[in-house]
């Protein structure tokens, strides 16, 4: 939509314009697809006592990885990249925004609920839309570069003869990288073009080398909790899986579940790590993997959230639609 077509008033109190049919069908649609793909599943799912030999003492660290990482590392993240951008805003706001906003964006298709982050935080006193817009889909497209780097050390990991070895993957994932160290020239051509239209936002940051590896190293840690939870996972159910396999495997899956078909890859986790780590675990081994994934590394931070989602949803204004927070970047009228 426009910036002239939108003439909807943001009304303390009123009710929200309504949303596109096409986007509540698909979000439907994607929950719908979560529900089939888990009960398909666990109908499958035989060893019942499988779940029932969880062992604490790795179960725990799991926990605490996901918090530490999702819950701590990752506003610290958005945060850094907020500032390189010249977003002046506390720590504490940009902690309170992202993990009150967990237990809803991490039930939101495509993981969409960076729009969520970029409308409170674009409501904040001094900031407008198109910074906070621009930040958080820096931060999303940091974290992708974080996880295609995964995905390179992966390939030299996993086995020749695996379905997700390719040296296509290996180069695309590299050149990934490679592109986000050395972006400025291109972000220049896209201001110069066009083609961009935040472009200059970006081409304006101070070009500091260690704040680009540290968001890049961050960006690798958060996208590796994954990992982190899943062999934990795996050891607290007793199985003795490799820690190559799943580095070796895992990138490509955490980078397949982002496609938008289901809720926050709910459903494509477990069905993938049963097909992909078909060569270590069986199949109830592999259900049981991904199921713990879903609750300790997804689940728990939501619930974690839930303690302070009242603080965020105020950040939000009491609104959602994006296009309420896109007001504050227009002038008045005189």
């Amino acid at each position: 939509m426009s910036e002239s077509s939108d003439t909807t008033a943001a009304v303390p109190g009123a009710p929200a314009p309504p949303a596109s049919p096409w986007r509540n069908i698909w979000t439907w649609l994607t929950l719908l697809i979560s529900v089939v793909l888990l009960a398909v599943l666990l109908l499958r799912f035989e060893d019942w006592s499988l779940l029932t030999r969880v062992d604490p003492l790795w179960l725990v660290p799991a926990m605490l990885v996901s918090l530490l990482l999702n819950a701590l590392a990752a506003p610290a993240k958005f945060f850094v990249v907020a500032a390189w951008l010249g977003v002046r805003i506390r720590f504490r706001d940009v902690w309170r925004l992202w993990v009150g906003l967990l237990p809803i964006a991490n039930f939101m298709p495509f993981e969409s609920g960076t729009l969520l982050f970029a409308v409170g935080l674009g409501r904040q006193p001094g900031i407008g839309f198109r910074q906070s817009f621009t930040a958080a889909v820096y931060d999303k497209y940091v974290s992708l570069v974080g996880l295609c780097a995964l995905v390179a050390a992966g390939q030299l990991l996993i086995p020749e003869d695996h379905a997700l070895a390719s040296p296509w993957l290996l180069a695309g994932a590299t050149a990934a990288v490679l592109f986000y160290l050395f972006d400025t020239w291109m972000l220049r051509l896209a201001a110069r073009t066009g083609l961009l239209p935040s472009a200059e936002l970006l081409v304006g940051r101070p070009e500091c080398p260690t704040i680009r590896m540290l968001v890049l190293v961050l960006a690798v840690a958060i996208q590796g909790s994954d990992l982190i939870v899943v062999y934990l996972a795996a050891r607290s159910l007793g199985l003795q899986l490799d820690p190559g396999a799943v580095l070796g495997v895992y990138p490509m899956v955490r980078l397949l579940t982002m496609i938008p078909i289901t809720v926050n890859g709910y459903g494509a986790r477990e069905a993938l790590t049963v097909l992909f780590l078909g060569s270590w675990l069986s199949y109830d081994q592999g259900t049981a993997v991904g199921l713990l994934l879903d609750l300790v590394g997804y689940v728990l931070p939501a619930l974690f959230g839930l303690v302070i989602l009242r603080k965020a949803v105020a950040m939000l204004g009491g609104s959602w639609n994006i296009s309420d927070a896109r007001k504050k970047d227009r002038p008045e009228p005189g």
